[in-house]
């Protein structure tokens, strides 16, 4: 893959070519060595951004944990109204070099130690508690389904479903819940992450919640446990945008020589 480098770069229509498939129109995108297929129908644009890492902010000049190093972003406005609901960027793919953690942040070489113990281990992923690797912020995981390893030509990594919150009482809401992919390449040379906002009607859009005291004693182990369940044996279709969609974007991302 073509190394880049960490300047702010905003682009339209680089390499989107329609693919017609079986079903749906695919646009395909190849961009620096990255490449990957999304149906026309899920975006009404595409933003591809080559984004600078953050300078360290501390006083004598050392990184703080989440400073973060450079990447390759593309971001996918979709036509799902969930955007601007939940406490994680997503609708986004993003590319690290791992050569550029060092010097920022601790939690992203965290983040890739960690991914590549599971997917040397290969633990069953539905045990490992209280988080999986995630590249987008140290948010609690208050709930996960559909965890999975996935593997590619160039990549291997896991996916799942979660809600990610910054507290530890937080209720199940659709249109919140992130689907995310986690991976590393093959070469040992990049972190690739994909996150997507799902909505199900599952659970409710909005909820009245006060935090007295009686309502935080309703989202408990059984609550989080039995929402769970609910989404485990729920079928793609339940879920906005279909889970086999985000899915087969997820099996199409490569990295090139």
């Amino acid at each position: 893959m073509k190394h880049y480098f960490a300047v702010v770069l905003v682009a339209f229509g680089l390499a989107v070519m329609p693919l017609k498939a079986q079903e749906t129109t695919l646009n395909t995108v190849s961009f620096n060595g990255f490449r990957f297929q999304y149906p026309a129908d899920l975006a009404s644009s595409l933003q591809v951004s080559e984004v600078a890492g953050i300078v360290p902010q501390s006083p004598d000049g050392s990184p703080t944990v989440f400073d973060a190093p450079p990447y390759l972003e593309f971001f996918l406005t979709t036509t799902t109204p969930y955007q601007n609901q939940a406490f994680v960027q997503a609708d986004r793919l993003r590319v690290y070099r791992l050569a550029d953690f060092p010097g920022f942040g601790t939690y992203y070489l965290d983040q890739a130690t960690a991914l590549q113990a599971l997917l040397d281990e290969q633990p069953d992923l539905t045990t490992i508690k209280p988080t999986l690797p995630f590249m987008a912020g140290a948010y609690l995981q208050i709930i996960r389904s559909r965890e999975a390893y996935v593997e590619s030509d160039t990549l291997r990594g896991i996916r799942y479903i979660s809600e990610f919150t910054p507290g530890a009482v937080f209720p199940i809401l659709s249109g919140t819940m992130v689907y995310t992919y986690q991976a590393l390449s093959n070469d040992g040379q990049y972190y690739v992450t994909a996150d997507f906002y799902m909505a199900t009607p599952l659970f409710p859009a909005t909820i009245e919640f006060d935090y007295s005291p009686e309502a935080v004693a309703t989202i408990n182990e059984d609550y989080y446990a039995a929402g769970q369940a609910l989404m485990d044996a729920a079928q793609p279709t339940d879920f906005t945008p279909n889970l086999t969609v985000i899915e087969e974007i997820f099996a199409s991302m490569e990295l090139e020589p």
